[in-house]
């Protein structure tokens, strides 16, 4: 759903420029009062729309993706507001159509912002924020832990990132290395990554036979 609406969003932006070009090439006359009080109330239209959708953009990449669509209108309406005031008070055509390529730029910067996100959670990459490097050095920095192997890190949403691994420790009992894996966790938490799988492992798994010697319970 985000990714579409993203993909509209662009597309949305391409028909403000194109409509705008139409505009600089044969100005239409325009009632100006009329468009005012109708860009006006459209206005405020969008910015209850907006507070509604307030709490939960921030989080939620479809939410986000409907925010943006009415950002979109909403600076719509600002330019179309900025027009009419300019064409009543000069009478210059050419206000419209510019105020429209500077709306569809705002536009497609935010659709390509929501594209790239979700794109980014289809594919399983990891969350832009988080450096691989980084956690895997702090595991394997966690007392306890001799190495490290196919660690995934992905997102489920931009702000939820989520980590499997498997983990060596040298042999000992599972609640001894149940331990070690609260502990990782516990880093990982303060790391931002609240969602985990690690499997543990006492000694490197058989790469070619994919057999482990011991699991722990996820």
């Amino acid at each position: 759903m985000a990714l579409a609406n993203g993909i509209s969003l662009i597309v949305v932006a391409g028909l403000v420029v194109h409509e705008a070009y139409r505009r600089f090439v044969a100005p239409p006359v325009v009632n100006a009062i009329e468009l005012l009080a109708i860009a006006s109330v459209g206005l405020a239209a969008n910015l209850a729309m907006l507070a509604l959708l307030e709490r939960g953009h921030r989080e939620d990449l479809n939410v986000r993706s409907a925010w943006l669509h009415v950002v979109g209108d909403s600076l719509g309406s600002v330019g179309v507001i900025a027009s009419a005031i300019v064409l009543v008070t000069t009478g210059w055509p050419y206000v419209d159509p510019i105020a429209s390529v500077f709306i569809a730029l705002l536009i497609l910067a935010s659709g390509w912002g929501v594209v790239r996100d979700a794109a980014a959670i289809l594919l399983e990459l990891p969350p832009r924020a988080v450096l691989v490097d980084r956690i895997e050095s702090a595991i394997l920095a966690s007392e306890g832990v001799q190495g490290l192997h196919d660690l995934h890190l992905w997102a489920i949403t931009p702000q939820l990132p989520c980590l499997s691994a498997h983990v060596v420790v040298a042999e000992q009992t599972v609640s001894q290395a149940d331990e070690i894996v609260a502990a990782v966790r516990t880093k990982l938490r303060e790391m931002g990554i609240e969602h985990t799988t690690l499997q543990i492992e006492f000694e490197p798994c058989d790469r070619a036979g994919g057999v482990c010697t011991l699991e722990a319970p996820h």
